[in-house]
């Protein structure tokens, strides 16, 4: 009985510590740059090639920096860089916001707002940060998305940078005790346009 009283608050210490933004994860980062954009991923995210569809990067990062289960359930984690074709941050912003709500796979809350928030990059250009919430109906997983929406005067073209977090809690109580929207902050802290 006493290893079970050490234990329970042991197990909530670790919970709480690795629910913070974890600094190792960030250690280690590869970089990616094209004429177009420069961005630092951790070395662990596992970079999918041969992309389609619009896709210019594309990662798997199930348990890397996030745990792989929550709640004895999965938590599935994508990000992925599209090239949008917009005429500016704000026509690219509405896209995006609009392109939620299209595909009819994905159930929203009634009382969900989807959030938005301006993010300077990393060199000083202007973005906004987007937050969404639904429930995949094909994969019967809740969806936590966080989008980076970006206009590149350069390209002509918008960028959609995204965090995918797929999981089992219908309450979203998983983006606050995993600290999903820091780990998404720390992602995208490490994008920028050339």
């Amino acid at each position: 009985m006493r290893n079970v009283v050490f234990l329970v608050p042991f197990c909530f210490l670790s919970f709480f510590v690795f629910a913070q933004e974890d600094p190792v994860v960030w250690r280690q980062l590869k970089t990616i740059t094209n004429e177009h954009y420069h961005l630092r991923v951790p070395e662990n995210f596992r970079q999918i090639r041969n992309l389609g569809r619009g896709l210019e990067q594309f990662f798997e990062a199930s348990g890397v920096g996030l745990p792989i289960t929550f709640n004895q359930g999965p938590v599935i984690v994508t990000i992925f860089l599209m090239r949008e074709s917009c005429s500016s941050l704000d026509d690219c912003k509405r896209q995006c916001l609009e392109g939620y709500r299209i595909n009819r796979d994905r159930v929203f809350s009634a009382d969900w707002q989807d959030t938005q928030e301006k993010l300077p990059l990393e060199n000083g250009d202007e973005a906004w940060l987007l937050h969404t919430r639904f429930y995949r109906q094909s994969k019967g997983l809740h969806q936590s998305r966080f989008d980076l929406v970006a206009y590149s005067n350069k390209a002509k073209a918008g960028y959609l940078y995204t965090l995918s977090v797929q999981h089992v809690d219908g309450t979203y109580k998983v983006e606050g005790d995993l600290g999903i929207p820091a780990f998404a902050k720390a992602l995208f802290s490490r994008f920028q346009l050339r």
